[in-house]
């Protein structure tokens, strides 16, 4: 009879984790590959190479890695709006895969907003390397209790105000008829999406009464 060599048993925790910096990938996120890009002001970027241990039966990359990576970019974009160290996590998510992935490095681009009751609403979209749309994801996380919401209002305004001339900026770069009018532009995202502007502020677009929309409406006008 053969020696059989016995299999050491895995240590399946639980298992402690003490992360270098507050923005940073955990193990998991890192035996993936993901690299955080950016992350600031409910915003991140994070990046993922599509190698072949990620990939599924037909070769294609594993959805489960995808909606990882939407996930993970997320969480990046709300631990840039929360005091270092704060408590929370994933409740729900859904995702919408729009094309298969078979080569290349996938590119997240995630929102974070908060809502009410501890509650922060997050959106990615997942690009491939021909910055084509591959995955449409959203999911809200929970607060705990002790993590403190401030918000320095200088810095707050100053935000702002970046935020707003950027997308001005962009905006005007995109334009073909000559004829730009940062303004008239603003005025047409106040009134279509102003909701992307919430995550300056604590109370959502939505919640606020026409005046109250329209006293913000005249203050975000006021940074271009």
């Amino acid at each position: 009879m053969k020696n059989q060599i016995e299999k050491p048993a895995l240590f399946t925790g639980p298992h402690k984790v003490q992360l270098k910096e507050w923005v940073s990938c955990a193990p998991f996120e890192k035996l993936l590959g993901i690299e955080i890009i950016e992350a600031k002001n409910g915003c991140a970027n994070l990046t993922m190479p599509f190698v072949f241990q990620l990939a599924q039966g037909k070769g294609l990359a594993h959805g489960g890695a995808i909606v990882t990576l939407a996930d993970t970019a997320v969480a990046m974009a709300v631990k840039s709006m929360v005091p270092p160290d704060s408590r929370f996590g994933t409740i729900s998510l859904n995702s919408e895969f729009l094309a298969p992935v078979t080569k290349g490095v996938l590119t997240a681009k995630a929102k974070a907003k908060l809502l009410e009751d501890r509650i922060i609403q997050g959106n990615a979209t997942i690009f491939n390397e021909d910055s084509i749309e591959v995955m449409k994801f959203s999911s809200l996380f929970k607060l705990a209790k002790d993590v403190e919401i401030k918000k320095d209002k200088n810095e707050n305004n100053a935000n702002l105000m970046e935020y707003v001339r950027k997308a001005a900026s962009s905006a005007e770069n995109e334009d073909a008829s000559g004829s730009f009018n940062a303004m008239a532009w603003l005025d047409l995202e106040l009134e279509d999406n102003a909701d992307l502007f919430d995550i300056f502020f604590d109370v959502p677009w939505n919640e606020l009464t026409d005046t109250e929309q329209g006293t913000r409406a005249i203050a975000i006008r006021g940074f271009l």
